[in-house]
């Protein structure tokens, strides 16, 4: 487990990035507390705490820390903002101290790091508390990129350690949960289910955005049946928008689809007692809050399931209609490209007919263009006998030559590939021909040698 534990830091390390530089993270902090006898009497609260104190409050008597082995009872939570991608506002240094004032198993960072979404349990059993001979158990919830959730769980007093990650849209909801549902403070799951309640109602939000997305482009490209077929020509730039809105949509069903995944995961380590915990034993003044607990977090996991379950099929259904549409807009993009190679080609039939005018009106006036060139040149003399001069020949010695070079020189241009291979062709034939006459040589002169 050390070695693991040494890896998982090594692996963290190299994510550094992700976390602000040191002495650059937040001076207060958020955390929520609640502590009491039974939920009839808990007492919750909310407070900011600065940033120098919060070693002093993680710390402090009621918590797990690598110097103490007692937890008390009750909950507690840090909350720290996500920005945009991975990056957490918390410096690493107070986030490996506040991971492990909780107990929480430190090997769970490099899954956190690592995987997309997921539940992730894992209990360590070398570490127990010194009022307990049970094991803590440390849990990594990542709902989705905008929401992740670390916390432990002591069995003997029900005490409870979170380490919250998430974007400020969920702070409020959150938050107001937590409070709401205080009755259940006691059971080990009780986070993991807030959480991922507050990310089913994202999903909705989500999988709604999604359906507006894709009957805006079956609208366009005339395939909703509630729409008359359209009319306009839309653009290809347009098509090629619309393909793209199709494929965040597509990579918007994806995500919804593993968050759904998570949460049939969760729901039945938590129904079907998979994990074992609600064999745990507690004190027995909390025995039957513990059993009233499990039976109401149970309750609303299974109608969290059940919504997820519809969910699902609808996001079966939008993936389809998904990749229905984007054929389509690839259909409709490849009918408007071969719309404009027809054009381009009509033009092309256009400026060959006019090439083929211009060649041909050419060809009618060439030769008489060329002998009257000629019977003006100063070398005929019309009035006088003979009519063609001596130096007559200075014409012909320039025009023939230059008439042959200038057509030398458009062979070499236009067919210089041809010319290229024929003589590579030549010089291997004749290297050859060589090659066997040497060889020929002296297999005659090792013959003669023989005799």
């Amino acid at each position: 487990m050390d070695i693991l534990r040494q890896f998982a830091d090594m692996e963290v390390d190299k994510m550094g990035h992700c976390f602000r530089e040191a002495g650059s993270g937040p001076n207060i902090y958020t955390v929520l507390e609640a502590s009491g006898e039974d939920s009839n009497h808990f007492r919750i609260r909310e407070q900011s705490i600065r940033a120098t104190d919060l070693k002093e409050w993680a710390t402090k008597p009621g918590t797990l820390s690598a110097n103490s082995t007692s937890m008390g009872g009750g909950f507690r939570l840090l909350e720290i903002k996500k920005d945009s991608g991975m990056s957490f506002d918390i410096e690493k240094e107070n986030f490996d101290m506040v991971l492990n004032a909780f107990g929480i198993e430190p090997t769970l960072k490099l899954t956190d790091f690592t995987m997309g979404t997921g539940f992730f349990p894992s209990i360590d059993k070398s570490r127990i508390p010194s009022n307990s001979y049970q094991p803590l158990h440390s849990f990594l919830l990542i709902v989705c990129s905008e929401m992740n959730m670390f916390w432990s769980y002591e069995p003997r007093t029900c005490s409870t350690r979170v380490i919250l990650f998430a974007k400020q849209l969920f702070m409020g909801y959150l938050h107001n949960s937590f409070i709401a549902a205080k009755r259940c403070f006691i059971h080990p799951l009780f986070p993991g289910l807030i959480a991922l309640a507050a990310g089913h109602l994202s999903l909705n939000s989500t999988l709604t955005d999604d359906l507006k997305a894709v009957l805006s482009i079956e609208k366009i490209t005339g395939t909703r049946l509630d729409i008359e077929e359209q009319t306009d020509n839309p653009s290809e730039d347009l098509y090629i928008t619309l393909t793209k809105e199709a494929g965040r949509r597509s990579t918007s069903a994806a995500n919804i689809g593993a968050m759904i995944r998570v949460i049939d995961d969760f729901t039945l380590a938590l129904v079907s007692n998979s994990l074992g915990l609600k064999g745990i034993e507690v004190t027995r003044d909390r025995q039957e809050q513990f059993d009233e607990a499990w039976d109401e977090m149970a309750a609303a996991a299974s109608l969290l399931q059940l919504h997820a379950q519809n969910m699902a099929l609808n996001v079966a259904v939008i993936e389809k209609r998904v990749s229905l549409q984007m054929n389509i807009l690839y259909n409709l993009i490849a009918k408007s490209d071969a719309g404009a190679s027809i054009s381009l080609a009509k033009a092309a039939k256009d400026d060959s007919s006019s090439m083929k005018t211009v060649a041909v009106v050419t060809m009618a006036f060439l030769p008489a263009t060329f002998f009257a060139a000629v019977f003006a040149m100063p070398l005929l003399k019309w009035d006088a006998s003979p009519v063609v001069q001596d130096n007559f020949w200075v014409y012909l010695a320039f025009a023939l030559p230059s008439t042959a070079l200038v057509f030398t020189i458009w062979v070499i241009i236009t067919q210089r590939e041809t010319i290229k291979k024929l003589l590579q062709t030549g010089i291997l034939a004749r290297l050859r021909k060589r090659q066997r006459g040497t060889e020929d040589g002296d297999m005659s002169e090792k013959d003669e040698s023989t005799a």
